[in-house]
């Protein structure tokens, strides 16, 4: 993960330091200078370190956790003041004006970081909200009237090693909801299954009237993962054999009908549909197979930009249940950073009749949530 932002990160730790020699015309305390550079060295060494790790994260995630919370804590809200400081002095330099009010903004930045930062790294990630909801079609059948779909997506199971006691809560309070089925849309795992092994006999907890089905996301496959092809593929069979030990319906490309009298709808799992240079591994047409133009369907799919980009157009499926954003982990007012790479990014979204639900997920890789709690959706299905 640090690999892919590792040249800005290193511009970001070295710039305070930077504009404090040019503003105090090299006149800066010797200590200062020391203290920085000792700091500036060791963040520079050891996100290098991290870089180069075999994988997309480190196995022992701790190290990773603590050298993100440096980040925050100190490079962040340093580079946040000396912007500020920056282009106040700018401003004042212009206006011939004594004061740098700069300075007073990058203060006020600089709170509201470690605001941030300490409450989405304690209370905001252990937060965990039920949302309620209905979804009406002319095209559901009698018997599936009332109907109800627990949706649960992105456990990134490895960011709860040390902390199974919160693991734990979170399966209480999925099993306390009340459902039909449970729909999983995918990230089972940080990188690889090794991740899973300790966690087995919790997930078996995990289970509905019609079964758990579960798809695949970007992170269940060999993506972010070291070694040769050979390896990466046993680490993928390895992954989706530990999900069906779990006691879920895994659907690669597949569907799976369910019967309710003489009645019956489908539940339909494509694999990921990721276009940024990976294989894609995700094919509508063999999900759909066998379905009928007329026949009720919810598609499972990991990444939400493949709804306008293959389930709208390439299937009838009416409601589509998505998960991969984690809504940012981040939001202010209602809006966070995910906005940036897709316009379906946390919630519900409707195109006439056919509707997806993205959800915002119960982990992440890294643990800090604010203003983005893990959420569980309880669909109700409803004759229109």
């Amino acid at each position: 993960m640090i690999a892919r932002i590792i040249v800005p990160l290193i511009l970001l730790i070295i710039f305070p330091d930077v504009w404090e020699e040019w503003r105090n015309r090299g006149k800066r305390a010797r200590w200062k200078r020391i203290l920085a550079g000792i700091f500036d060295l060791f963040m520079i060494i050891v996100g290098l370190k991290l870089a180069f790790t075999r994988d997309f994260v480190p196995d022992e995630m701790s190290v990773l956790n603590a050298y993100m919370f440096v980040i925050g804590v100190v490079v962040v809200p340093r580079v946040l003041y000396c912007l500020c400081s920056a282009i106040g002095y700018a401003v004042r330099k212009r206006r011939h004006s004594k004061k740098n009010w700069g300075n007073l903004v990058g203060l006020i930045l600089v709170v509201l970081c470690w605001f941030i930062l300490i409450i989405g790294s304690t209370y905001g990630q252990k937060q965990l909200e039920i949302e309620n909801l209905e979804y009406c079609s002319t095209q559901l059948p009698d018997e599936f009237d009332g109907y109800r779909i627990l949706h649960i997506s992105d456990f990134h199971l490895g960011s709860y090693r040390g902390n199974e006691a919160e693991l734990q809560r979170l399966i209480d309070s999925i099993q306390a909801q009340p459902c039909d089925i449970m729909c999983f849309t995918g990230d089972v795992q940080n990188v690889k299954p090794q991740e899973l092994y300790q966690f087995i006999d919790m997930m078996r907890q995990i289970k509905a009237k019609d079964g758990v089905i579960a798809i695949l996301g970007n992170h269940d496959y060999s993506k972010y993962q070291g070694g040769d092809e050979i390896e990466k593929a046993a680490n993928e069979r390895e992954t989706q054999n530990l999900i069906r030990q779990f006691g879920w319906k895994l659907l690669m490309n597949e569907n799976i009908v369910i019967r309710r009298g003489a009645d019956s709808i489908y539940i339909a799992g494509m694999e990921n549909w990721q276009p940024d240079g990976e294989p894609i591994r995700g094919d509508i047409a063999k999900t759909m197979a066998g379905i009928d133009t007329t026949a009720f369907t919810v598609m499972l799919t990991h990444e939400p930009v493949a709804w306008r980009k293959e389930v709208l157009p390439k299937s009838h499926a009416q409601l589509t249940l998505a998960g991969h954003t984690h809504g940012g982990q981040l939001r202010f007012f209602g809006h966070s950073p995910a906005e940036l790479f897709t316009s379906e990014w946390a919630g519900r979204y409707d195109e006439g009749p056919r509707t997806i639900l993205v959800s915002i997920g119960l982990g992440g890789v890294i643990p800090f949530r604010f203003d983005c709690p893990r959420t569980l959706y309880n669909i109700t299905l409803r004759k229109k």
